[in-house]
């Protein structure tokens, strides 16, 4: 079954959105949109003013959540997504970025990897924010959605740098991984896995 998957990329100045419609048969570009964010500074106060004696000040509208109305708006009520990636601004992350290491069963949950790919080669890490043992977000700068976008006459919309179609095709099993990720977990630590992996390790040296 198809779905809609929203990439939102939340900056200082804008917030841009990528919308997706993800298949079995690969993943479709179905349109991008940008709209200005505009935070306020806050009103210097004014000396000698009087509060109001009766009833509370309405409070003003967040302004990201009037820019992301906007945003969704520009795609149409019929492209409600089904699941949205964001991207936020590294002094927003409450908590501490963590570098995965190699190890991590990101890179083995069904296909053994030596590290993150995607359409333009990056660093050969990943970083997240955990919560417990689980991954709650992951930062990557390596534009794994740009490795499986479509065109909609059927190509590729994006070529992969620098190793080509051998890189997306890594890139693709990348994407499998993190929906195994998602989906399970770290079954794949367990201690059972451990002998089939390492015979399948030696099968690809």
């Amino acid at each position: 079954m198809a779905q809609k998957i929203l990439g939102l990329d939340i900056g200082a100045h804008s917030i841009k959105g990528l919308l997706l419609e993800g298949s079995s048969r690969g993943a479709e570009v179905i349109g991008w949109e940008s709209v200005p964010l505009e935070i306020p500074a806050p009103p210097a106060p004014v000396e000698g003013e009087a509060e109001a004696e009766s009833g509370e000040e309405q409070a003003p509208e967040d302004p990201l959540v009037r820019a992301l109305a906007e945003l969704l708006g520009k795609f149409g009520p019929e492209n409600k997504p089904d699941t949205v990636a964001v991207a936020l601004p590294g002094a927003s992350a409450s908590s501490p970025l963590l570098r995965l290491p190699q190890q991590h069963v990101l890179y083995k949950s069904y296909y053994l990897l030596d590290g993150p790919v995607g359409r333009q080669r990056g660093p050969d890490f990943l970083e997240a924010i955990v919560g417990g043992k689980a991954v709650r977000v992951l930062l990557s700068s390596h534009d794994l959605l740009g490795a499986l976008a479509r065109a909609p006459e059927g190509g590729w919309t994006f070529s992969v740098h620098p190793d080509g179609e051998m890189q997306r095709e890594l890139a693709i099993r990348f994407a499998v991984n993190l929906a195994m990720y998602v989906l399970c977990l770290d079954y794949k630590d367990d201690q059972v896995h451990a002998e089939e992996l390492m015979r399948r390790r030696g099968r690809l040296r």
